[in-house]
C-alpha cells in the first residue's frame, strides 16, 4: 500500500510540475502579431499627424491662387497667361541699313582695289673710280741691263767689238720680249747665221743669264729663250 501511494503521489507531482511549466511557455512566448500591435499603432498615429499637417499646408493663403490645392496640379502651370503692359516699347527689327558694314567689308575683301604698285625708280650704276694701276717700273734700264750681262760674259764677248754689238742686240731682243723666243725668231731678228747666234746663246745660258725652256701644246712645240726671271725678276 505504501509503495502504491508514493507511487500515485510521484506522478501528481510530475504532472503539476509539467503543467506549471507550459503555463510558464505560454505566458513568456508571445504571437509575431501580438510583439507588432504597437508598433502598428504608433505608425498609424504618426501618418494622421502628419496628414493634418500637409493639409493645413494646402490651406493656407488664398484657395484661388494657390498651386498648392491639388496635389495633381503643377505648381509651374499658370492659369491665365501674362499679360503684356500697352506702354511697353518693344526693339525695332534690324533693317538693311544695320548689316551695310559687313556687307561692304565683304566686298572690299571679294574685290580688292587695285591700288598701283610703286615701280622701283632705276638707280644709276654706281661709277667705280678708275683704278690707278701703276705699270711695274722697269728698275734697271736696258743699257744698265746689257751691260751688267756682258760684264759677266768671258773676255771675248767682252772685248772684242763685233762679238759684244751681236750680243748687245741679242739681248735687247730678250729684253723687249720677256716672255721669250724661239731660235728661229731670235736669228731672223738679229740677222746673225745660226752658228754664231747658237754660240751666243750657249754663252748666255752657261753664264745662267738666260734659260731655255720647252714648249708644248697650243700648236706651238719646241724651245724658248728668255731671260733667267729669278735672276732678274722686275724686268
Amino acid at each position: 500500500m505504501n509503495f502504491t501511494f508514493s507511487r500515485r503521489t510521484e506522478q501528481a507531482q510530475r504532472r503539476k510540475s509539467i503543467a506549471l511549466r507550459g503555463q510558464s511557455v505560454l505566458v513568456n512566448e508571445k504571437s509575431p502579431i501580438e510583439c507588432l500591435k504597437e508598433p502598428i499603432f504608433q505608425l498609424a498615429s504618426s501618418i494622421e499627424t502628419l496628414q493634418k499637417k500637409f493639409r493645413g499646408i494646402a490651406n493656407t493663403g488664398t484657395p484661388k491662387k494657390s498651386p498648392f490645392k491639388s496635389p495633381r496640379k503643377s505648381p509651374f502651370k499658370f492659369k491665365s497667361p501674362r499679360k503684356i503692359p500697352a506702354k511697353t516699347q518693344l526693339t525695332p527689327s534690324p533693317v538693311n541699313k544695320h548689316f551695310q558694314f559687313p556687307t561692304s567689308l565683304i566686298k572690299n575683301i571679294k574685290s580688292p582695289e587695285s591700288t598701283p604698285i610703286p615701280t622701283p625708280t632705276k638707280m644709276p650704276p654706281p661709277t667705280l673710280a678708275p683704278l690707278n694701276i701703276k705699270k711695274k717700273p722697269n728698275l734697271i734700264p736696258i743699257k744698265n741691263f746689257i751691260k751688267r750681262v756682258i760684264d759677266g760674259l768671258p773676255l771675248k764677248y767682252r772685248e772684242q767689238q763685233p762679238h759684244r754689238k751681236n750680243v748687245e742686240d741679242l739681248l735687247r731682243q730678250l729684253f723687249v720680249n720677256p716672255k721669250g723666243l724661239k731660235f728661229e725668231e731670235i736669228m731672223q731678228q738679229s740677222k746673225l747665221k745660226r752658228v754664231r747666234c747658237n754660240e751666243y746663246l750657249v754663252a748666255l745660258v752657261h753664264a745662267k743669264e738666260v734659260i731655255k725652256e720647252n714648249i708644248t701644246g697650243s700648236g706651238q712645240n719646241g724651245q724658248i729663250f728668255k731671260i733667267n726671271p729669278i735672276k732678274y725678276p722686275l724686268l
